[in-house]
């Protein structure tokens, strides 16, 4: 999937680009931020030449987009014993705490001594969730769908032998939000997410255990993974 300014010359006008979700019913998706006046044009493609189907198409456009501030993002749901390959499987999930759409591009996400930055337009509209992974393809990723980053070197612990740090921070280092978690946290079940009860989407609410819960309920693919990812949790659970 690419946006584009000039449909006959795809490659040298691109302006946004997303092809690593290559399994069949799979969400991409793109984020852009228009900075003139113009047309941009969406290029569907296959994987493959002569690939085709049929797909569904959903457009939000934002009027304004703000930068995320200090409290803003709120770690709500993460994955970090999942039932299958611990890298290629874990996850975790951002919900939008403000009152306007945010881009997330050039944020900083920090796991205990690694990190990643956001280097791409990436929206998150008010009220929003979205999900961040380290692989997209339904096959591969323990059949997880609707993966919006994908991301190396930070690695979800399902039992740290002291508290692992997940925070994000705008580019000069000041802080949005941290999650502080134990292993006491995560099940010791196999592929159960950790998500924080909906009456606590709040960055000053979210390193009490006692607003977070495990589902054990909600299954995102056929048999192995519980979790509501980019969607809203499933219940207030104190």
């Amino acid at each position: 999937m690419y946006l584009s300014t000039d449909c006959s010359d795809i490659e040298g006008s691109c302006q946004e680009a997303w092809d690593r979700a290559l399994d069949a019913g799979a969400k991409e998706r793109l984020d852009y931020v228009a900075t003139s006046a113009g047309p941009v044009y969406l290029v569907v493609d296959g994987a493959d030449g002569g690939d085709g189907g049929a797909y569904d198409l959903d457009i939000t456009i934002h009027p304004t987009v703000a930068t995320a501030a200090a409290s803003e993002l709120v770690f709500t749901e993460l994955m970090a014993n999942p039932a299958g390959h611990h890298l290629k499987c874990q996850w975790f999930e951002v919900y939008n705490d403000g009152a306007a759409t945010v881009d997330l591009d050039t944020l900083v996400f920090k796991g205990g001594s690694f990190e990643f930055d956001v280097d791409r337009t990436l929206l998150l509209e008010p009220g929003g969730f979205l999900v961040m992974a380290t692989r997209a393809e339904l096959s591969i990723n323990c059949g997880l769908n609707g993966v919006s980053w994908l991301y190396t070197g930070v690695d979800l612990p399902a039992a740290p032998s002291s508290p692992y740090s997940l925070r994000v921070e705008q580019f000069n280092n000041t802080l949005i939000d941290e999650v502080i978690y134990e292993s006491t946290w995560i099940s010791a079940t196999a592929g159960q997410s950790t998500f924080l009860c909906t009456s606590h989407y709040d960055a000053a609410e979210n390193n009490d255990a006692t607003n977070w819960g495990v589902n054990s309920v909600n299954l995102y693919n056929a048999t192995t993974g519980y979790g509501t990812p980019g969607q809203d949790n499933i219940h207030d659970c104190n």
